[in-house]
């Protein structure tokens, strides 16, 4: 690992956290959560749903291989599944890419754009246009990875180590907040179409634009005041052509997977978190899709006002959640609480296979998922953090991301194929519980402190 690849200024591990620098990291989940939540978390779902089953029917054929074939209602656990896989290939060498440019902050920049444009594009999907959602899909679930772990690589540059913990449970609240402000709003707008004289489909595509907007403006002054605090360095040295960086960056990514495969502990995390990580990313991606499904007849107009109002529940209980638990971890001890945080989606599986029958079922259920999710957001990403070596934060957290996402093609695959073979959304829900009992069983084996230990060995080898 090259020592003058490191451009960002780490803090002193004593020292701490730069308050306007922590609020500034914390802005930009504030800003991405608009995707989050309005979009991946309320709307997407829902509306690939109807795009496909506008085009062809409810159980209608979108296309097939043989005796292999995608039904509509299969549709938007497909389009996951292929995003994940996506994600899989072309993220890692991104992550090793931004190490070895040295610009986290213009890459976190240059996603923000990307990534608002994406979602103000889906204003311009038809209802029958499922072809061009889905790949605009896969475009915009990518462009989120990407800022996903930028974002995330930089906890440990915005704090010390002992305040991680702290400073993740209050990014997590600040998306969950400007996530759920933003869908507040778009609450209100799909609320009044009518005395608007607009028909609810356009007025959820002015969501769409809602939330490019609102990603825009936050993430671009998010990464202005980064910039401002000089904890961030840019390099000063003059550009390298995009080839030569991209072949550097591909050394490094193979020279992080070596150094990974010394690192058991932290291998089994990684391990770990790619089960129970699928599993939760599935859940909050397909729950719209299932709640539409099993209490609407897959009626996305009918459902909207509820889901709205739903995932607005979640996402202030989230913030609860998230400081709560954050409180918890740093006297309980961040792993012992990230098991009982497993254990409680365990019991969501089971109560929504079994016991969701009504809208009130359905707002209990959204406690408990708003729990659960606030409190692996706010606990896996300090544990992870501490066990990265120093200058490989890009790289790592992009093995991460694929891992939280670019991975999360397995649950959304088994998701499809039970619903493709059963019809039923219920029995394709139970089925993921098996990979949060897997990703449960291998962290209760995995040691923390040996995982830090493994990440500072290798730091004090590179001095």
């Amino acid at each position: 690992m090259n020592a003058d690849l490191i451009a960002e200024t780490v803090p002193d591990r004593g020292a701490k956290p730069d308050r306007k620098a922590v609020n500034a990291w914390a802005l930009f989940s504030w800003a991405d959560h608009a995707y989050f939540t309005t979009m991946s978390a309320a709307l997407l779902g829902p509306w690939l749903l109807a795009l496909a089953t506008n085009a062809v029917g409810d159980r209608g054929v979108l296309f097939g291989i043989g005796p292999v074939v995608l039904r509509a209602d299969a549709f938007p656990s497909f389009m996951i599944a292929m995003a994940a896989l996506a994600q899989l290939f072309l993220l890692p060498p991104i992550g090793a890419l931004v190490d070895g440019s040295g610009t986290r902050l213009s890459w976190l920049g240059g996603s923000c754009i990307a990534g608002s444009v994406s979602c103000a594009l889906f204003a311009t999907t038809g209802y029958h246009a499922w072809a061009y959602a889905g790949l605009l899909f896969l475009v915009l679930t990518f462009i989120a990875g990407v800022a996903d772990f930028v974002v995330n690589s930089l906890l440990g540059v915005v704090a010390p180590k002992a305040d991680h913990v702290r400073v993740s449970a209050w990014g997590s609240a600040a998306g969950y907040l400007g996530g759920g402000l933003l869908l507040a709003v778009n609450l209100v707008m799909v609320q009044s179409h009518a005395s608007l004289g607009v028909g609810q489909g356009t007025m959820v595509r002015w969501c769409f634009l809602s939330a490019g907007i609102w990603w825009a403006v936050f993430g671009l002054i998010s990464t202005s005041r980064l910039r401002s605090t000089g904890i961030v360095a840019q390099r000063s040295d003059a550009p390298e052509r995009i080839s030569r960086r991209l072949r550097g960056a591909m050394a490094e990514l193979r020279s992080a997977l070596r150094l990974l495969n010394t690192m058991p502990q932290t291998r089994r995390y990684l391990i770990s978190f790619l089960l129970f990580s699928d599993a939760v990313s599935a859940v909050i991606a397909l729950a719209s899709t299932y709640i539409t499904h099993q209490l609407f007849d897959n009626n996305t107009t009918n459902a909207s006002t509820f889901l709205f109002k739903l995932i607005l529940m979640i996402q202030f209980v989230a913030i609860c959640g998230a400081l709560a638990i954050g409180r918890m971890a740093v006297r309980l001890g961040a792993k012992r609480v990230l098991l009982g945080v497993l254990v409680l989606w365990c019991g969501v599986l089971v109560y929504g296979y079994g016991f969701m029958n009504d809208q009130a079922e359905a707002m209990i259920l959204g406690v408990a998922v708003a729990v659960g999710l606030g409190g692996v957001s706010s606990l896996s990403r300090p544990l992870f953090t501490g066990m990265i070596p120093d200058g490989l934060e890009g790289t790592f957290f992009s093995l991460y991301e694929i891992c939280n996402q670019g991975t999360s093609w397995l649950a959304p695959l088994i998701f499809t194929i039970v619903v493709d073979v059963t019809g039923s959304f219920r029995q394709a829900l139970l089925s993921l519980i098996i990979l949060f009992v897997a990703g449960l069983a291998v962290l209760v084996r995995t040691d923390i402190g040996a995982a830090e230990g493994e990440a500072a060995a290798i730091g004090a080898g590179d001095e």
